[in-house]
């Protein structure tokens, strides 16, 4: 893999995985009892609107024919903590690579509490702040999850050693589970590799989007970006569309130039709200020299 290639030494991954597990069953115990507004899902959660209505269903049918009043489920707040993640705190690792979410798309608000109370809980029981990367959910014909990704990437900025791999490129229409990994993992260890183990000449992430504002007849987009803004498949650029102050949507004509991103304008245009990606499958296609695509996001326009 990338990693053994450029650090030349054995890796070591611990898979620990539930599929369709929501956060909460990975957040410790006490972490859920010390705040007020998640206290309550630990003995109420199948019922519960802050769980996703999938994930209580598929526990009800799972527990139909449980014997046991008490019987515990995967999906069960701290269950996943309990069986699995507790028992390797005494493990040293140098960080956790996370690919998780889709239980929680329906409520990004609330993820946005979860996901950094998950990752304090950890170093917390490990004793340390080890590196914490995620993948940013895919692509998939789901109405939330566009607004969930931006909400991914706005965490990366408030959760100190992380970092976040753009799979948006790299997802299914119709399947929540994309198969193309290799890529994903690829961005991960790139992740690893520049800010875990200082290999600077390691592109860590695609585009990162700094600001728009309108000057005259066009909207200006700048990014932070590792080399040449390019698209994917070397076709025109895809993904841009503004919003007016009525939340109205225009999709965008977009081109590259002088390694800013510029969207013609009419002069009756009030653009007030730029997006990316902005659909819960999309094509967009704009990234780096390194081939590292810019994730999904929101900006307002000056």
């Amino acid at each position: 893999g990338l990693l053994q290639k450029h650090l030349n030494v054995p890796v070591g991954l611990v898979q620990i995985a539930v599929g369709g597990s929501p956060t909460e069953s990975w957040i410790d115990r006490n972490s859920m009892e010390q705040d007020p507004l998640l206290v309550n899902e630990l003995t109420n959660w199948r019922n519960s609107d802050f769980y996703q209505p999938w994930a209580r269903e598929r526990a009800d049918i799972n527990l139909r024919a449980a014997k046991n009043p008490g019987q515990r489920h995967p999906f069960d707040p701290a269950y996943n903590f309990e069986s699995a993640i507790s028992l390797w705190t005494e493990y040293r690792i140098q960080g956790v690579i996370w690919y998780q979410g889709e239980s929680n798309t329906h409520n990004p608000e609330l993820h946005e509490k979860l996901f950094p109370l998950l990752v304090n809980s950890w170093r917390r029981r490990w004793g340390y702040e080890f590196s914490f990367y995620y993948v940013q959910l895919s692509s998939l014909n789901r109405p939330s999850w566009p607004a969930f990704r931006f909400s991914q990437l706005q965490m990366h900025h408030k959760i100190p050693r992380s970092g976040m791999a753009v799979s948006s490129d790299a997802g299914d229409s119709t399947d929540v589970h994309p198969r193309r990994k290799k890529e994903v993992g690829e961005r991960l260890a790139r992740l690893a590799l520049h800010f875990t183990y200082g290999k600077k000449d390691i592109v860590p992430n695609g585009p990162v989007a700094l600001k728009a504002e309108r000057q005259d007849d066009k909207l200006v987009i700048s990014f932070q970006t590792d080399g040449k803004l390019k698209t994917a498949d070397g076709s025109h650029l895809r993904g841009f569309k503004w919003r007016n102050s009525k939340g109205v949507e225009n999709q965008s004509r977009a081109y590259i130039k002088d390694n800013m991103v510029i969207i013609p304008l009419d002069n009756n245009d009030k653009p007030v709200e730029l997006l990316y990606g902005w659909e819960p499958y999309t094509n967009a296609n704009l990234i780096n020299e390194a081939g590292l695509p810019a994730s999904t996001f929101r900006l307002k326009i000056n």
